[in-house]
């Protein structure tokens, strides 16, 4: 695997620096600007000294311009019905052609109800461009599709009375605020967390963690503090929804120890930590695992503790559906699978149609049987099989054969790659910075839903999900690695009008960049993103409970630094 090379963060390098946790953070001397928005927005930056090698900045950036900032009302225009969004607390962003929006305009207007409010309040439904997406590798940008608003309300709760007439008129309508659109005219205000690491001065950890199960989600203020770490943050993308797997199994490769205890979503770029985090490394990684019998014959094995037939983000292996491309945020499916469950997994294995051999510490089978499910037992495997590999597993899997577990993982040129037990993999997408330069791919990365060549059904279509998901502001969190082999953990606050409106995937890819990161990947974001100093929340999540205030998302994997 290729070692990346080193530079100055010459950002940071000067910044003043606190000695000891405890201690106050303070103002750090005038710096260049990060690039976002127009130049000479105010900035501010704190910095503190979370352990010997380990720096925390906070950045503030920017103010609301009242002129472009403000709620107002969306309303549904889709090319075909659109998907529940993985993420339940996301801003809406519909988008669709010029067309649907001017017929959707005039179903609103023939309406009595809506057409008689609309006069009230001498508004009429507006048609806005969408045509500031960026340009980026193999995506062209410019001008996608149209949005079809109404209004302007002081906050979100104003919105309320004429959603709900919407509504009851039979249209798709919600609350949006305008600042989080991605314009480039934006001027914020953002705030930011940037954690680097400098390893020739560290002597700590910077490990992984999915807390007590593969399965299962947690917060990463309590596995922080379980693991006694001096700072945690987000990991990877993970199931949520039950119908697309197993919640909290995480939605691409794991590597924990140095254990794959999930398959790839192959091709995609992930986040390698070396030695307990002495090293970093973003590679595009694959899994090619396989049950090899005693006599040398192998088999293809779909995935690990995953729910057999779901493949969440797609870029799975044996005849997927619709693509064996990654697909963000979508589940693909195959009716033929096998799946290996490890005692890591957390819950009782799936039950269904299908057969199940339990495999002991030594790699020989136990007993095979109908797919009834259960607890591992420790030190054992479960194989699952469904549809034609059910057949073959039964066939194949006589009680006392020797059957192991092959966990090949190989980069992008198929070189084989190996883990020690101090080594660590966290899944991403899409890979923000490559050799220095932004290097954000949105089809490679299944970010265009639209993309035909994927034949996704139209259900996935109308969602638009591209625009919602990397041309809208979000929050974000995100790795990346300097010349200098530093490692730079960088979350931002956002969907907060006030406080932090969020980022593009563009301009946090440009964020990294200007910080000197020479290769850095997205992690996961939303309400997921959030990050926790000596056991305390310190972001403030975009997720609200049932009373309107913010809650932190429980999550599948964590990154932790450990001061020893």
């Amino acid at each position: 695997m290729q070692r990346r090379g080193r530079i100055a963060l010459a950002a940071l390098t000067g910044l003043a620096v606190v000695a000891g946790p405890a201690l106050p953070v303070s103002a750090s001397p005038a710096v260049k600007g990060l690039p976002l928005g127009p130049a000479g927005l105010p900035e501010t930056r704190t910095t503190q000294t979370l352990a010997p090698g380990v720096v925390l900045t906070t950045i503030t950036r920017g103010k609301a311009d009242p002129n472009q900032v403000y709620w107002t009302i969306g309303i549904n225009i889709p090319l075909g019905e659109v998907l529940e969004d993985p993420d339940p607390d996301a801003d809406k962003g519909a988008l669709g052609t010029a067309a649907k929006a001017q017929a959707v305009k005039a179903q609103l207007l023939a309406n009595p109800a809506v057409a008689a409010e609309l006069a009230a309040r001498g508004w009429e439904p507006r048609i806005e461009a969408v045509d500031y997406a960026p340009t980026l590798t193999g995506y062209r940008g410019g001008l996608i599709g149209y949005t079809l608003r109404i209004g302007r309300f002081a906050d979100r709760a104003a919105t309320a009375s004429l959603i709900s007439t919407l509504a009851a008129a039979g249209f798709s309508a919600f609350a949006l605020n305008t600042g989080q659109d991605g314009r480039p005219t934006s001027t914020g205000p953002w705030l930011l967390r940037v954690l680097t690491v400098d390893p020739d001065r560290f002597r700590g950890k910077v490990t992984s963690s999915v807390g007590d199960a593969i399965s299962g989600q947690q917060t990463t203020s309590s596995i922080a503090a379980a693991a006694g770490a001096v700072y945690g943050v987000n990991g990877g993308y993970f199931t949520i929804n039950p119908n697309d797997g197993t919640p909290g199994v995480p939605a691409g490769l794991s590597v924990l120890h140095g254990t794959p205890v999930t398959a790839a979503t192959n091709n995609r770029a992930v986040l390698v930590l070396r030695d307990n985090g002495r090293r970093a490394e973003i590679e595009n990684l694959s899994s090619r695992y396989a049950l090899r019998f005693g006599t040398g014959r192998t088999h293809l094995v779909d995935a690990l503790n995953r729910l057999p037939g779901k493949i969440r983000d797609c870029g799975g292996v044996g005849g997927d559906q619709p693509t064996e491309r990654p697909v963000h945020d979508f589940t693909c499916t195959d009716p033929d699978e096998i799946v290996v469950f490890t005692d890591g997994y957390g819950v009782p294995t799936p039950t269904g149609p299908g057969v199940e051999a339990l495999i002991d510490r030594t790699g020989r089978v136990v007993t095979v049987r109908d797919r009834i499910g259960g607890t591992v037992p420790a030190g054992h495997r479960i194989v699952q099989a469904i549809g034609t590999d059910a057949a073959w597993l039964t066939a194949n899997a006589r009680v006392g054969a020797l059957l192991t577990l092959d966990t090949t993982v190989v980069d992008a040129r198929g070189r084989t790659v190996c883990f020690g037990p101090r080594d660590f993999v966290v899944n991403g997408g899409p890979q923000l910075v490559s050799d220095g330069r932004v290097a954000v791919n949105p089809l490679a990365d299944g970010l265009v839903h639209e993309d035909p060549s994927l034949g996704l059904p139209d259900s996935a279509l109308g969602a638009s999900f591209g625009y919602n998901w990397f041309i809208r502001d979000n929050p974000r969190t995100g790795a990346g690695v300097d010349r200098q082999g530093r490692l730079i953990l960088i979350q931002v606050d956002g969907r907060q009008a006030g406080i932090s409106q969020g980022l593009p995937i563009k301009e946090f890819a440009e964020v990294f960049k200007s910080l000197g990161a020479v290769e850095a990947i997205n992690l996961d974001g939303g309400g997921s993103s959030a990050t926790v100093v000596n056991g305390t929340l310190i972001s403030s999540p975009s997720d609200l409970n049932s009373a309107g205030q913010p809650t932190e998302r429980a999550t599948g994997d964590v990154i932790l630094v450990n001061a020893r």
